[in-house]
């Protein structure tokens, strides 16, 4: 009995060390089973992700493709882009050619009418000297006229006369038509520039008078006008330029000169200028051309009627500077009316409705109404200049000419315009 039991319990212990070692195995599996779901599942994320990542491979092979496409649209557009271009350049040369040969047929054209200009100042001079010593001997005649062959003498002295006031008027007429056209040739719209002194400009007047260079940043720019005024050009010089618009203004026709340019730029100098003759500015001489040219053709029994107003623009704002009081309150003169300009659409003058236009009768009223102008004009300091234009200063003279004998009416303007200072 004790070996038999002795026996059971030495089977027990082993069938208890199988169970102990198969529960162990059993207990190994499952974690083995665990571990490979765990791997699987990660094989499903990994191979999910490759998925993914040949799908996003397959957009962006989409995305080359469709990029590869459009650059070659882009290269087939710019290619015939630059065929339009070769094109356009040799149209332009094409253009350039005739350009120049019209430029040069046009500077003959200019130079005949220069010339047929002057033959015809020539003969209205030589008329006019004629004229007046026919009427000198005339009023002698007048005083020792008797009866008979004397008075025939007079009569056809008279008719004369007369042959000579007629073609001195056809010889004007002439010289309005060939001066015109001499500025209709030089270009109705031209743009100069002028140079103001400074000992380190960095401005560089060219060979020609129609071009400047700018040095920045160690680079030279250079640009074209249809003339340029170096640093020593004097106001006379300045004015001699302009003074054959200033005559077209006198002739009938609507002429403006204006100034522009940076704060300091000497804008109001070469408008206004300084009170000695030397250093007048173009508003003043282009008066006094005016007026000289007037009383010279008064003694043709033309009659001119001269008149002029000066207006700012301030803020958007219109005021009379001629008005009473405009030199010393600031609202004096202030122009409300949103419409006050008027153009005369029969081709006449250009008003401003409530603005007080005076008569210019000599260079003195006309020099004390710039002066009054000048002195309601609003100015400011600036960094750049001490005394600084605030606002637009436009003088308008107004011209209005009638010759009763060749029935003859002119209806001219010149609008004078200072501009005010930039970039303060």
């Amino acid at each position: 009995m004790d070996a038999a039991q002795q026996q059971l319990a030495a089977e027990a212990e082993e069938h208890e060390a199988q169970r102990a070692l198969l529960q162990k195995q059993l207990e190994q599996l499952k974690a083995d089973k665990d571990e490979a779901r765990s791997q699987l599942a990660a094989a499903t994320a990994e191979l999910e992700a490759s998925k993914q990542q040949l799908a996003a491979a397959d957009t962006t092979r989409s995305h080359a493709e469709a990029a590869v496409q459009e650059l070659q649209a882009l290269h087939d557009a710019l290619a015939a882009e630059h065929a339009a271009v070769q094109a356009k350049v040799l149209e332009l040369e094409a253009n350039l050619a005739a350009a120049t040969a019209k430029t040069a047929e046009l500077s003959e054209a200019l130079e005949a009418a220069n010339a047929d200009l002057a033959d015809a100042r020539a003969k209205s001079a030589q008329q006019a000297s004629r004229l007046a010593h026919l009427e000198s001997e005339f009023e002698a005649l007048q005083e020792v006229m008797g009866e008979g062959e004397q008075r025939d003498i007079v009569g056809r002295l008279l008719g004369r006369i007369s042959n000579l006031q007629a073609a001195a008027v056809a010889a004007e007429r002439t010289r309005r038509e060939l001066h015109n056209q001499m500025v209709e040739l030089r270009g109705n719209i031209r743009v100069f520039c002028r140079v103001r002194p400074h000992p380190q400009s960095a401005v560089k007047c060219l060979a020609g008078g129609t071009s400047l260079a700018l040095t920045l940043d160690n680079k030279e720019h250079q640009f074209s006008f249809d003339k340029v005024f170096a640093p020593g050009t004097s106001q006379q010089q300045v004015f001699d330029s302009v003074c054959e618009l200033v005559q077209s203004a006198l002739d009938g026709y609507h002429v403006c000169l204006f100034s522009y340019g940076q704060t300091g730029a000497g804008k109001t100098y070469t408008m206004s200028g300084a009170n000695t003759p030397e250093h007048q500015g173009m508003m003043p001489r282009a008066v006094n051309q005016i007026l000289e040219s007037v009383a010279q053709l008064t003694e043709q029994e033309w009659q001119y009627t001269l008149s002029a107003s000066c207006i700012e623009v301030y803020n958007n704002q219109l005021r009379d500077l001629l008005a009473d009081g405009a030199g010393s309150r600031p609202e004096a003169g202030r122009i409300t009316d949103n419409n006050a300009i008027k153009h005369d659409s029969a081709g006449g003058h250009t008003t401003v409705i409530g603005a007080n236009r005076l008569p210019v009768t000599d260079a003195a009223s006309a020099a004390a109404l710039m002066a009054r102008a000048s002195e309601a004009r609003a100015c400011e300091a600036t960094a750049m200049n001490a005394v600084s234009s605030r606002s637009h200063c436009v003088f308008m003279l107004y011209i209005s000419a009638s010759h009763a004998a060749s029935n003859t009416q002119l209806t001219g303007s010149l609008c004078l315009v200072d501009l005010a200072g930039r970039w303060a």
